[in-house]
């Protein structure tokens, strides 16, 4: 009860119903643990973006006196019905004040949602039931009912007729202000939901006038009481437009409802938003302005006709709100206004001319200073209540722009503090300026654009800056021109000269170091040309022209030689690339997805791939010696093959040989090992029965063996490639060695002795072998069949046969015999380690046969006791 709302509620509510005890509203307010005043304070404090009003409603019971009628038999249950709606029906006789009496009710805060409050469900519902109740008094068995209540004398009757009345008042004053209120309804949608301000513009004018009609015509809106709310709710939409329209543009809060006051800001938009903000703010302005307007020019129509009453409103009530926000636009408008002037000053044009764009963003980060206290507002700038701490902004605003001048209106043409800086900095970068004809196109255009006044004076001023300048640049230019000049008398001599050297160094760029060596004659003699060229020239010197012909002849000779030795070089380097990119390793396809070929099968076509392969590479390499000595014949003239000043030059490619054979093998021997332990199988070997033992067919050590071979031979090949004499590319012929034995000299010697060759070349054998010992292990599990042929089958059979058993035990041994031949052939027949795929089918078809061979022998055992069994009983028989 501490809320003056709900105690202004209290006593409305009780001068409806005439109620005087104080305790009965505080009993209502207590009930349920205090439900009913949780309802009551959130219906007070609760916001909806909802169009249309709440109502609450308070109502009383009144318990008519116990009368005994006589009633007819056709309303049976009549009372019954009566009785269960007594607590809910049309007696919420009063609520609290119709909607247009809210802004009255004291110490109250108004929030208004919509302009649609205006016509909201509060008029609506009144009519609906107002029309509800009207339509239900007319049914016959409610008369009835009311007829029995007159004979009974009841008070319920002196209590419900003034209510009906007054219901019935109210539904015909709601009929009539829905009617007259649906004439300005499209105006206050777009107010509400107009696409720009313009369109609000245009609908206030319009609005107003259907506002003078309905104060003419209604009887009810022809009241202060009822017209100074409907503007008022108006006034609260249109600044609540221009609420939202700051918030999305300026970053101010959309409603001081519907935003905390905790932080606001004013954001220094991009150039290019900064504009369209200004546009928004100016239209914003007007729009609040044109409201008043509207308003004072309908006014002054009214008053004109002497014949309607006169509108004498409540100004402070229609106007203190948006004249304040109209002040505030006007301010954010002339922010903006100096932001962008300065700016338009302070752009790339002044920045290209004086060529100090630090100074200039300097003072235009002192630009953007002067809305730094407004990115951190603590307060809404649109609310009146705000009022003081936004002049104190403003008034902040207003010292650091306007120095000596305290006036509000910020466009006033004097001195200010970064105006005087600018000053200064246009009169010290003036004087150094970089471009005059810049400069001066860029005064020309200052003319057409708004800026400071005060700086477009000062700028208006340098034109004898300027000329200045164009004098010193006048004088500068001649200066260069005449250096032009004498420069391109010197370039006229030495540009041929240079581009001469240029393609020389070019030239020998392209040398690698034996080349070097091998045409170093050739260099030297190229450099005789150059050195008549570096003596003083006399008159009887050779002219610059002659002499730049001279050497071009000779660089020419000397580029065409360069060429030819590339050109062979090239063609030697093609031959060992081909031999590199050999595979010496060339395996079978499979024969199909399930036969593989065998290990002895697979290394012989190895072998003979390779064989194959390594003619090829011979013929290659032979042809290397004649491409040297036809580089022999270009250089020297001759075609010996061992001329001693190629002797780098063959020595420089018998290396090159060496290096790819030696990659060749080494490449080609890590490829294989990598198959060796790769999980895709390349041959298969098959497991047979040699009694007493189960082996591998080829066993382990051939196929250890015919690894060990391939290996070998993939780096004996090597010796197919005889090495050079010494200063020669013609290939040593054998020597005698020990024991008067032949030799060929080869790279076999060499590469046979690299450190990597020789691991690969062990660990390839290390790795078949290891696979093998795992396959070995793989079928230690096939030795439990081993009782089949390692027992002698005669000695077993007598034996067995001399217990004279019985045929359960025959059975017995059949069927273990049997069960083992079957159980042999769902074992997995196929067996993949690595590259080397296990074929064990045979074995478990000589398994199965030794199976079948002890269930014969049973069954001939078998026979031939039940032979002798049946003779037996025969003779006993006769």
């Amino acid at each position: 009860m501490d809320d003056l709302r709900v105690l202004w509620m209290r006593d409305r509510v009780y001068n409806a119903f005439g109620i005087t005890d104080p305790q009965l509203f505080e009993e209502l307010l207590n009930r349920n643990d205090g439900e009913a005043e949780e309802l009551i304070l959130h219906f007070l404090n609760q916001t909806s973006d909802e169009e249309g009003a709440s109502t609450l409603f308070f109502y009383r019971k009144v318990v008519p006196e116990e009368v005994e009628v006589e009633i007819d038999d056709d309303l049976p249950g009549l009372f019954e019905e009566e009785e269960e709606d007594e607590e809910t029906e049309f007696q919420k006789a009063e609520s609290i004040d119709r909607a247009s009496d809210l802004p009255s009710m004291p110490g109250e805060a108004i929030e208004y949602h919509s302009i649609q409050l205006i016509r909201d469900e509060f008029l609506m519902n009144i009519q609906k039931f107002a029309s509800s109740i009207q339509r239900t008094m007319q049914q016959l068995e409610v008369r009835k009912v009311l007829d029995v209540i007159k004979e009974s004398d009841s008070l319920l009757v002196a209590n419900l007729q003034p209510v009906l009345t007054e219901l019935f008042k109210f539904h015909m004053e709601a009929s009539d202000n829905v009617r007259f209120l649906s004439t300005v309804e499209r105006h206050f949608k777009n107010i509400t939901h107009g696409s720009s301000f313009h369109v609000v513009l245009e609908t206030i004018p319009s609005m107003m006038s259907a506002l003078r009609m309905v104060w003419i015509i209604s009887r009810h809106y022809n009241k202060d009481e009822r017209m100074i709310p409907l503007m008022e709710r108006i006034a609260w939409e249109i600044a609540e437009r221009v609420c939202k329209v700051g918030a999305a543009w300026l970053q101010l809060p959309a409603s001081p409802q519907l935003c905390p006051p905790a932080h606001h800001s004013i954001s220094l938009l991009p150039r290019e938003n900064r504009a369209s903000a200004q546009h928004k703010t100016l239209e914003a302005r007007n729009t609040l302005n044109m409201w008043k307007k509207a308003y004072f020019d309908t006014r002054a129509k009214i008053e004109a006709s002497g014949r309607e009453a006169r509108w004498e409103f409540d100004r402070k009530r229609l106007f203190e709100r948006t004249d304040y926000m109209a002040t505030i636009c006007q301010d954010l408008y002339d922010i903006l206004q100096v932001v962008e002037e300065f700016y338009n000053i302070f752009g790339p044009e002044l920045k290209a001319v004086t060529g100090d764009p630090k100074r200039i963003d300097d003072v235009l980060c002192r630009v953007d200073g002067l809305v730094t206290p407004m990115e951190n507002l603590t307060f809404d700038p649109f609310s009146i209540k705000c009022s003081q701490y936004w002049k104190y902004v403003m008034d902040d605003f207003k010292i650091e722009v306007l120095a000596s001048n305290t006036s509000f209106d910020l466009t006033l043409e004097v001195d200010t503090v970064i105006e005087k800086e600018a000053k200064n900095f246009i009169d010290e970068s003036f004087k150094t300026l970089r471009s005059a004809e810049a400069a001066f196109d860029m005064l020309l255009k200052f003319k057409h654009i708004r800026s400071r006044e005060a700086i477009n004076r000062q700028m208006m001023m340098k034109f004898n800056d300027i000329l200045a300048q164009y004098c010193k640049e006048v004088k500068q230019k001649y200066l260069e021109l005449g250096r032009m000049m004498k420069d391109y008398e010197d370039r006229k001599y030495t540009d041929g000269i240079q581009r001469m050297l240029d393609h020389y160094h070019m030239l020998t760029g392209t040398l690698n170091e034996a080349e070097s060596l091998l045409l170093d004659d050739h260099s030297q003699e190229l450099l005789r040309v150059f050195r008549s060229g570096y003596k003083r020239l006399n008159w009887n010197s050779l002219g610059i022209a002659d002499y730049i012909t001279r050497c071009k002849q000779a660089i020419g000779k000397f580029e065409s030689l360069v060429h030819q030795i590339h050109k062979n070089a090239e063609d030697i380097s093609s031959r060992l690339t081909l031999i590199e990119s050999i595979n010496l390793f060339k395996y079978p396809a499979p024969k199909s997805e399930d036969e593989l070929p065998g290990v002895k099968e697979f290394f012989e076509h190895i072998e003979r791939e390779r064989a194959k392969d390594v003619d090829h590479m011979v013929r290659w390499y032979l042809a290397i010696g004649p491409l040297l000595t036809k580089v022999e014949g270009l250089v020297i003239h001759t075609n010996t093959g061992k001329a001693p000043r190629l002797a780098s030059y063959y020595e420089y490619w018998e290396n090159r040989i060496y290096e790819v054979l030696t990659k060749l093998i080494l490449k080609n021997l890590q490829s294989f090992n990598s198959l060796v332990l790769g999980n895709v199988p390349l041959f298969q070997t098959e497991t047979i029965l040699t009694a007493p033992e189960i082996i591998l067919h080829p066993n382990a050590n051939e196929i250890d063996k015919m690894c060990v071979h391939c290996v070998r031979n993939c780096v004996e090949m090597t010796k197919h490639f005889v090495r050079w004499m010494k200063g020669s590319c013609i290939e040593c012929p054998p020597q005698k060695g020990e024991e008067e034995e032949l030799v060929t000299i080869s790279f076999y010697n060499d590469i046979s002795q690299n450190p990597q060759i020789i691991e690969q070349a062990v660990m390839i054998p290390q790795n078949v072998h290891r696979i093998l010992v795992n396959l070995m292990k793989y079928l230690q599990k096939w030795k439990r069949y081993r009782p089949l042929w390692k027992l002698d089958k005669a000695i077993v059979m007598e034996k067995f046969a001399a217990k004279k058993p019985p045929c359960v035990l025959y059975d017995e041994k059949l069927q273990f015999y049997a069960r083992i031949a079957s159980e042999v052939m769902h074992h997995v027949l196929i067996k993949d380690e690595h590259c080397i795929r296990l074929q064990l089918g045979p074995l478990a078809n000589t398994v199965q046969e030794n199976a079948k061979s002890w269930v014969v022998s049973l069954g001939r055992l078998l026979n031939d006791s039940a032979r002798e069994e049946l003779n037996n009983l025969h003779e006993e028989m006769e």
